[in-house]
């Protein structure tokens, strides 16, 4: 699924069932990873997370020109310093392990974001899950509507 957001469009990788992420991708500039899983206050990603990272680094190899910018968000639990530096290690994580697929290091920068931009309310347990994500980002891209 393909939905407005503030800095353009966002697609829902869970929704979309990986059909397809580099045309969404393409169009919606950012695409959201739910299927990235971590351990529990910490950035070590699950081994059920393959199925999710898997597609984008096939897409990297497919175009070599691509840059993403791999985006960690949190939850609202903690303190900010806590968010920012648990959102910045996973983004990281995600780097590294793209990287260990054969994408170029040099094609991708991490950055975590902490709990400033929530995509759901925080007062829920779905809501604060939904929160806790990873995102990439085409930083060359302009969004191209629906």
């Amino acid at each position: 699924m393909v939905s407005p957001s503030p800095g353009g469009y966002i697609l829902n990788v869970a929704d979309a069932g990986l059909v397809d992420l580099g045309a969404g991708l393409k169009k919606a500039c950012h695409a959201v990873l739910y299927g990235v899983l971590f351990d529990f206050n910490k950035s070590t990603l699950q081994p059920s997370s393959d199925a999710a990272l898997q597609p984008v680094a096939n897409i990297m190899a497919a175009d070599k020109t691509l840059k993403l910018e791999i985006q960690g968000h949190t939850d609202n639990v903690g303190n900010d310093a806590y968010n920012q530096t648990l959102s910045e290690a996973r983004a990281k994580s995600v780097v590294t392990w793209l990287t260990q697929h054969g994408v170029a290091a040099d094609r991708l920068t991490a950055r975590g974001y902490g709990k400033t931009r929530p995509v759901a309310d925080n007062g829920s347990d779905e809501g604060r899950a939904k929160n806790r994500r990873v995102e990439i980002a085409d930083p060359g891209c302009s969004p191209k509507g629906n």
